[in-house]
């Protein structure tokens, strides 16, 4: 637990240093992410496959180490101060993402019957959590827009120049397969949904437009538009409520790590020494 510690904590200062450096929330969530991920993957890495371990023991350690990390990484994002969603929001995207890599990790050792064997596989794992996360490329059609900070006029990305939507099957099946791409899209959602008469909230659901496009995107990327144009022209509007399906993307995320439980415990009995009759 200890070393566990230190490592998040060693990936906590990186994820500050990225938001002080981008002033991005949604590049700082990302990172954050991904570290989650993969701390929890290479935490949860070990000889699984022990006579007589129980299997509520099996889900409790990577949960209680995963739960210990995503705080460390909460603290983390906080403190780069471009993000801001609550911190027991930001805390269940990265408990569940750091969770669910802890799952895998352990699946992979199950698995592999050695450390050494789930080490040389683990990259097979985490490069796709960055590939497909969402940040690369986007899933969903978007027209990303950001308030000039000189002027205050809101300005629309040309179609040219907008992020290529990933249309095709395989990049849709990767996308739909790793966790990573889901909790940001999670965060997104949160950040949605906040009460967007809050100036701090309102910069962060532009910023996070202009990245991340949602499930429900038709549904927010026009009215918030219309909103901070109206503003950044003087006119009269009304703080748009929208709806980002937040609680849709936190349960996708549950199934993830619901699905992750149960194929453990599988392969483990699977794989246990069964005694003689």
């Amino acid at each position: 637990m200890i070393l566990a510690s230190a490592l998040a904590a060693g990936l906590g200062l990186l994820v500050a240093a990225v938001g002080h450096g981008t002033g991005s929330p949604v590049v700082t969530m990302f990172v954050a992410i991904v570290a989650g991920v993969s701390l929890g993957s290479c935490t949860g890495i070990r000889d699984d496959v022990t006579p007589g371990r129980s299997g509520v023991r099996a889900l409790f350690e990577p949960a209680s180490m995963s739960a210990v990390q995503s705080v460390i990484l909460t603290l983390a994002v906080a403190l780069s101060r471009c993000v801001a969603l609550p911190p027991p929001s930001l805390w269940i995207i990265l408990f569940l993402a750091t969770f669910s890599g802890a799952l895998m990790g352990r699946i992979l050792s199950t698995l592999c019957g050695s450390v050494a064997a789930a080490v040389l596989w683990l990259p097979l794992l985490l490069v796709p959590q960055v590939i497909f996360g969402g940040l690369l490329f986007p899933f969903y059609p978007t027209q990303p827009f950001a308030v000039d900070a000189r002027s205050g006029k809101v300005e629309v990305m040309p179609p040219a120049l907008a992020p290529r939507t990933a249309i095709s099957w395989p990049l849709q099946i990767g996308g739909g397969l790793v966790v990573s791409r889901w909790a940001l899209e999670a965060y997104a959602a949160l950040v949605y949904e906040r009460d967007l008469a809050n100036p701090a909230a309102l910069r962060e659901a532009t910023a996070v437009n202009a990245a991340v496009p949602v499930l429900f995107g038709d549904d927010i990327a026009h009215p918030l538009w219309l909103h901070v144009r109206a503003r950044s022209l003087g006119e009269p509007t009304t703080v748009p409520r929208l709806r980002g399906g937040s609680a849709y993307y936190l349960v996708v995320l549950l199934v993830f790590a619901g699905v992750e439980a149960a194929a453990l415990l599988a392969i483990r009995q699977s794989r246990e020494p069964r005694s003689a009759a």
